[in-house]
């Protein structure tokens, strides 16, 4: 097709580029007749991707971000989730996820430091692994990956203890700021 046959209200997309896509040519368009007798247009363009693929989109798809890639964008994050997943689920024998270099809070993990086996009452063995932890604030410590992973650990203790100070300082301020207002007195 020829761009002669754009209506002259559409916008001529060849050369343009929407995420991985370059649009090379307009390729055909589509009019779909409604009931009322109005008539809608949709022009479909021709476009090459980054990987080397050639693919037909819509212009309302590639004007509106719908369209960013052949579709060679979906399989690279299908591969980057599988990858994470097998990151995150190293296997020996256990259950065990390696949280090695993950941060969680103010904590970055450093490593492994042990792990405990612990017999319930109804005798299952369940294995808790203990992780070496490095603060913002310069301290290592060693916290349960359990705790870790649920959020209940974030910081080797600093955290808590800057949030109570913070919550003293606030205390110390409003009542400040209430005796001022008490001292003044309103004149009606």
């Amino acid at each position: 097709m020829n761009n002669s046959d754009l209506h002259k209200n559409t916008i001529d997309l060849i050369g343009k580029k929407f995420g991985k896509l370059s649009v090379v040519e307009l390729d055909h368009k589509k009019t779909v007749k409604y009931k009322n007798g109005r008539h809608r247009t949709t022009y479909f363009w021709k476009c090459k991707c980054d990987c080397g693929n050639e693919v037909i989109r819509s212009g309302n798809s590639l004007r509106a971000g719908y369209t960013k890639s052949c579709g060679c964008n979906q399989l690279e994050k299908k591969k980057e989730n599988i990858n994470m997943k097998k990151m995150l689920q190293i296997k020996t024998n256990t259950n065990k996820i390696d949280l090695t270099n993950r941060i969680f809070g103010k904590l970055l993990v450093l490593g492994l430091d042990h792990k405990k086996e612990v017999i319930n009452k109804n005798g299952k063995k369940k294995t808790y692994y203990y992780w070496k932890c490095a603060c913002e604030c310069g301290n290592e410590v060693i916290r349960s990956g359990e705790s870790l992973r649920r959020g209940a650990t974030k910081s080797c203790g600093c955290y808590k203890f800057y949030q109570q100070m913070l919550t003293n300082e606030k205390k110390k301020y409003y009542n400040n700021i209430k005796e001022n207002v008490e001292e003044f007195e309103y004149d009606l």
